[in-house]
């Protein structure tokens, strides 16, 4: 339901907001589009046994640019997955550029709850909670609460905790 509304969107160069209030389970990786506001009142939690990400870009390889979220609890169920999935992030995003992300909990991550990736700079990360992230089953890195391997990006009143690895792991260029 939540992926239908955000690809029936219009190609666009302005934002156009999905608005979502109550709490849902999705069986599937959610896939933002650019200039899209996604304004969360509840929570998005992954369905069991999926082994996926919980919400990425449209296009992880390409130009994404102009994404807001806004509130929520997103949720990657990690006791009902594959406590050895590589792909199990909650929000992870790998290319993506002025963007605005507000009023957020991330949580129960397999491995980890938030993360800015290489491709990913000059957002604005505003009140995020990053916790609960890892189980100590993997080997490598798992359980971080908050990634910014980007650069220039800004982090305001952001909070990790209660993580099995790193809370947070700044690996960034000029971000603040």
């Amino acid at each position: 339901m939540i992926q239908k509304a955000l690809d029936h969107l219009p190609t666009r160069t302005e934002k156009e907001k999905v608005s979502l209030s109550g709490d849902f389970i999705v069986t599937d990786t959610i896939k933002i589009p650019s200039y899209t506001i996604l304004e969360l009142k509840g929570s998005i939690k992954l369905a069991n046994n999926l082994n996926k990400l919980l919400v990425q870009e449209i296009n992880p390889i390409g130009e994404n640019t102009d994404i807001v979220m806004i509130g929520g609890t997103y949720d990657g169920n990690k006791e009902n997955q594959d406590l050895t999935g590589a792909s199990s992030h909650v929000i992870r995003f790998t290319k993506v550029a002025n963007s605005h992300f507000k009023d957020i909990v991330v949580q129960n991550a397999v491995n980890d709850n938030f993360s800015l990736d290489i491709g990913c700079n000059n957002n604005l990360c505003e009140n995020i909670i990053g916790k609960l992230a890892g189980t100590g089953a993997s080997t490598t890195n798992d359980g971080n609460g908050l990634i910014d391997r980007g650069d220039h990006n800004i982090w305001i009143d952001c909070i990790s905790e209660d993580n099995f690895s790193d809370c947070w792991v700044i690996k960034c260029r000029d971000s603040k």
